[in-house]
């Protein structure tokens, strides 16, 4: 298991109150929710920067106005 270190922020109070309110309605201890939701909204936001990196960098890449005009040349043929 990984080692653990303490982490600190400001919140807001009504969000301290919500996250304090649904870990005790539903069990979770606070640190684990708190500490399990950073690590999801970190993974998603390191794949949306990975995606849009790939999207900058990729070749080829046709923008949805670009793809209709293509498509409607083809249908003339």
């Amino acid at each position: 298991m990984e080692s653990q270190v303490t982490f600190s922020v400001k919140l807001p109070p009504s969000v301290k109150k919500g996250v304090i309110l649904f870990c005790k309605k539903s069990g979770f201890k606070t640190s684990a929710f708190v500490s399990k939701a950073l690590e999801e909204k970190l993974a998603d936001m390191m794949d949306s920067y990975d995606l849009t990196e790939a999207i900058k960098n990729a070749d080829g890449f046709m923008t949805l106005d670009e793809l209709k005009k293509e498509l409607k040349k083809h249908k003339r043929l």
